[in-house]
């Protein structure tokens, strides 16, 4: 499934490599292997719509998505960190390169590595709806 991401075209079957890396050698046909298979969380900065498409794309493959509105350390704090489940999940972003470099070290305490990262420019249509700065894809898990 292609996703635009910004300037980039960030495939969910690009991710596949790194979703399978942590899932080991798990048969395909098990329930465990298809939910490691499996975005479970999406961070995203609303004020882009491409990041407003990203999540959505990913909701409709079951994805819980979240808005960062300029708050990504409360939103890990009330909505993640607090999961038993955290060291296990598959979080994808599309935000502001800043808010990838808080996501990744909030992460980091919960064993959480990054998978995929890749930065482009807004479209012009999305940089004057929002403030400039680049963007940023992630995948940590």
């Amino acid at each position: 499934m292609e996703i635009m991401a910004s300037c980039a075209a960030v495939s969910a079957a690009s991710w596949a490599g790194s979703l399978d890396r942590r899932a080991g050698a798990v048969p395909a046909a098990s329930e465990e292997s298809a939910r490691a298979n499996r975005i479970d969380v999406v961070i995203y900065d609303a004020r882009y719509p491409d990041a407003e498409r990203f999540a959505s794309a990913l909701a409709r493959d079951g994805a819980r998505t979240f808005a960062t509105a300029g708050e990504i350390v409360t939103l890990w704090r009330e909505e993640l960190a607090t999961r038993p489940d955290i060291e296990r999940l598959w979080i994808a972003g599309l935000t502001l390169h800043s808010d990838f470099e808080i996501a990744r070290g909030l992460a980091a305490a919960h064993g959480l590595r990054v998978f995929h990262r890749r930065s482009c420019a807004p479209r012009p249509a999305d940089a004057v709806r929002a403030r400039p700065g680049a963007l940023t894809s992630w995948l940590l898990g």
